[in-house]
């Protein structure tokens, strides 16, 4: 067997999104040859295409563990960590990286993406404009600075950003949406029609034709053109429907699930000072005002705006939810325990953002679903 056309042929196939195919060969070739790394760390990325998280993680392991002097095994597993939400881990092998090897434009820019996700904007740009000393002509990492310059209220640097990603490219579809959030179509309509253009030229099951149909209907709203905006919203809720295929199936047994089990429920919890810092969950339907009521409290100076986190589902589904039911044993296993392991797994999430302020808002809309494991779990919180 020729190695390096082995190595390439899964590069290509995973270039392709042909995950499974490498996840097979990647098993045999990792039981053929343990102790090539090359092998655990391309079939880490495969696990990672299909969001097996815990499994691309002990793949990565591996490879570090058999090679420690190469740098992508430990890129890929600062990414898996970010991903998984153990942001410290995530934080700290970045650190290492860029420490221990040559600063890479791909690593910086990795990097400033758990920024990023750490509502650390200022932090995150600079290591952007640090990856863009190296590499110039990298029109993902403009954008993602123009995302930051945004996110930090410098509107006018982000548009600037925005048209030159266009000038050179006038179907990159992320920049249009990036200025389609700071645009006014009512007053100017520069990028439209480049960006009615950009969406025929996409295919039905690109997802970046959704976002790009939101796109346009949010410019034809702006421009009191109600008609053309309905037809490209629903275009756009058209092809997201047949794109995840939701059934609400599940989500109905869940919900009848969560009912009878908290409306039953009759335990008095003795209230906890758990916490110094103090959450506000601001929940509701998409759409319903929760970022106006975010604004509105964090305008004040002791209140810290986290924007929408997700933690709270995920710790939920990991602990409590079996089969799309409520796991009844573990709540109240944990009801009894002095180790609360939800409220100490969402402190541990938020302890990485170093927020300064004694309350913190988490307006992630779909916490209603969680609201009587906030209420018994998180008793300090507010909703």
């Amino acid at each position: 067997m020729d190695l390096n056309n082995k190595i390439n042929d899964l590069t290509q196939k995973l270039t392709s999104n042909k995950f499974l195919e490498v996840i097979k060969e990647g098993k045999e070739l990792t039981n053929k040859f343990p102790n090539l790394f090359i092998f655990h760390n391309i079939l880490g990325l495969a696990y990672q295409g299909i969001t097996l998280l815990e499994d691309a993680e002990k793949c990565f392991l591996k490879a570090i563990e058999l090679n420690s002097k190469e740098v992508g095994p430990k890129n890929n597993l600062a990414n898996t960590y970010s991903s998984l939400g153990k942001l410290e881990d995530a934080q700290k092998l970045f650190e290492q990286i860029i420490t221990q090897f040559k600063k890479s434009p791909i690593i910086l820019a990795n990097y400033s993406r758990l920024k990023r996700k750490l509502n650390d904007f200022n932090t995150a740009k600079n290591l952007l404009e640090e990856a863009l000393s190296i590499d110039k002509n990298n029109l993902e990492f403009y954008e993602d600075l123009a995302t930051c310059y945004q996110s930090i209220g410098n509107f006018e640097k982000s548009k600037e950003i925005c048209n030159k990603i266009l000038e050179k490219n006038p179907n990159h579809i992320p920049a249009h949406i990036t200025l389609s959030k700071q645009t006014d179509y009512s007053k100017e309509d520069n990028n439209l029609k480049n960006m009615i253009s950009a969406e025929e030229n996409l295919n039905d099951e690109n997802i970046n034709k959704v976002k790009i149909c939101f796109a346009i209907g949010k410019a034809f709203e702006d421009k009191k053109n109600i008609d053309e905006s309905f037809n490209y919203i629903n275009k756009a809720n058209n092809l997201q429907d047949n794109l995840i295929n939701y059934k609400i199936e599940k989500d109905e047994i869940l919900f009848k699930n969560i009912k009878n089990f908290f409306s039953n429920l009759n335990i008095n919890l003795p209230k906890k000072n758990y916490n110094k810092k103090k959450i506000i969950f601001i929940c509701g339907l998409p759409r319903s005002g929760t970022t106006l009521v975010e604004q509105i409290l964090s305008s004040h100076s002791k209140v810290s705006a986290a924007g929408e986190l997700g933690y709270l589902d995920k710790i939920i589904y990991d602990n409590f939810i079996k089969d799309n039911k409520i796991n009844r044993v573990k709540i109240i296993n944990e009801f009894d325990s002095s180790n609360n392991i939800l409220n100490k797994k969402n402190y541990k999430f938020l302890k990485s953002y170093n927020f300064k302020n004694k309350y913190i808002t988490d307006k992630t809309p779909l916490n209603f679903k969680w609201i009587g494991f906030i209420k018994n779990f998180l008793p300090d919180a507010k909703i």
